[in-house]
């Protein structure tokens, strides 16, 4: 059994990746999406791919050679694991909320932007000071991983600012009600 794991640049994650697949006997190729494109429209590969590789797993990345890799891959039977779909789903954290909520799983309440937030009613001043909040909110980037990019905000003015610093760097963001019960903890 031969495995590739499709990269955007090789990482030492890919390279943990294969170190402990060769320790179960199983051999990966680690290998640049554009690398592949190249070598099929080359004619250095030639297709169906599964004569080279059983299974494909992604080191992801949102890029368009990339869906045209994993394309090919899939329809030359090389069987995917962490398919691009799933993959963004898992690495944008508005777009697992809505994935998740649509079976009706339940989550955190969670807005797009600042903008639906307040309308929601989510993000409200106490009336004893105008810039304490109501209830607390955290703000995420929506690619964030490892609780990096997650800001806990008590005051109106942090919200405002945090906002502000992600749009300016063009960054997407949620903005969800805190819940003390989670607080260091991912869920």
């Amino acid at each position: 059994m031969k495995g590739i794991a499709l990269v955007y640049r090789p990482t030492d994650r890919a390279k943990l990746l294969r170190q402990k697949f060769l320790e179960k006997g199983i051999e990966i190729e680690i290998v640049k999406a554009k690398d592949l494109i190249s070598k099929i429209n080359n004619g250095i590969l030639n297709r169906p791919l599964s004569t080279y590789w059983d299974f494909c797993i992604l080191d992801f990345a949102n890029l368009t050679i990339y869906h045209k890799a994993c394309d090919i891959l899939a329809s030359d039977n090389v069987k995917m694991f962490n398919a691009v779909s799933a993959t963004k789903i898992c690495r944008d954290k508005w777009l697992a909320h809505n994935f998740l909520s649509s079976y009706h799983i339940p989550q955190m309440e969670t807005y797009e932007d600042y903008t639906a937030a307040k309308n929601a009613g989510l993000i409200q001043v106490a009336s004893n000071s105008i810039d304490d909040l109501v209830s607390k909110v955290v703000v995420k980037e929506r690619s964030g991983q490892q609780g990096k990019q997650v800001f806990l905000c008590t005051r109106l003015s942090q919200v405002i600012a945090i906002v502000n610093k992600l749009k300016q760097r063009k960054h997407k963001y949620i903005i969800q009600r805190f819940c003390d019960t989670t607080r260091n903890r991912a869920v």
